[in-house]
């Protein structure tokens, strides 16, 4: 199955999407956001109104190039990032003409690849998204505060309820224990159960338990 894990920035999905990849073996591939790459995104953090715009476009085709390498039909695809980024993060940093000329390159540049199967979505509470930021230490972070995830997640809840033909299993990463081996495989039995049902749905779990 193609799988994405999409969420507020400190929720979890690279670190998810690096271990399903660790439990699925050689022949899965993983597909990472390219943060490091992103030049702007640092000079964003600074000043949100002079450079978002640029972020905005850097990461559009960044995500362009590189999921749609993903062909229809592949198997074993994890990634921690997805198309549906440039609904949730553009309409937030942008605004008037800027947003209006975003739309339009968006619109121009073909998004080709393979459709994820479905989407993990990742959450936990605020104070301890905040905590995990803080923890991570990058210094472009630093700005990030309680308002601007509350307003991520509203994006993102905007998005899922307007789209009810995606697939879509909500997870709080606050309640799993990644050193816990047991639970990491009752999580993963559960999203391929849900990858695999046969229609479009929205589940949630709330708490992830010891399989028995």
């Amino acid at each position: 199955m193609y799988i994405v894990f999409e969420g507020p920035i400190g929720a979890g999905k690279t670190t998810l999407a690096r271990l399903l990849v660790k439990e699925l073996g050689s022949h899965a591939q993983l597909y990472l956001e390219g943060f490091e790459q992103n030049s702007f995104l640092s000079a964003f953090y600074k000043d949100k109104a002079r450079w978002a715009l640029p972020m905005q476009l850097a990461f559009l085709l960044d995500r362009r190039k590189q999921l749609g390498q993903i062909a229809p039909g592949s198997r074993n695809v994890i990634a921690d990032h997805s198309l549906l980024k440039e609904s949730v993060f553009a309409p937030l940093v942008l605004s008037g003409d800027e947003l209006v000329l975003y739309s339009q390159l968006s619109q121009a540049i073909p998004a080709s690849g393979a459709t994820p199967d479905i989407y993990v979505y990742v959450d936990t509470s605020t104070e301890k998204l905040l905590h995990r930021i803080d923890t991570r230490g990058r210094s472009y972070e630093k700005s990030i505060d309680a308002d601007y995830l509350d307003r991520l997640r509203a994006a993102y809840d905007d998005i899922f309820e307007s789209r009810t033909d995606l697939r879509v299993l909500r997870i709080d990463t606050g309640t799993i224990d990644l050193s816990n081996e047991a639970q990491l495989k009752g999580l993963w039995s559960q999203i391929m159960t849900v990858s695999h049902s046969g229609s479009h749905i929205s589940a949630s779990i709330n708490t992830v338990a010891d399989p028995v």
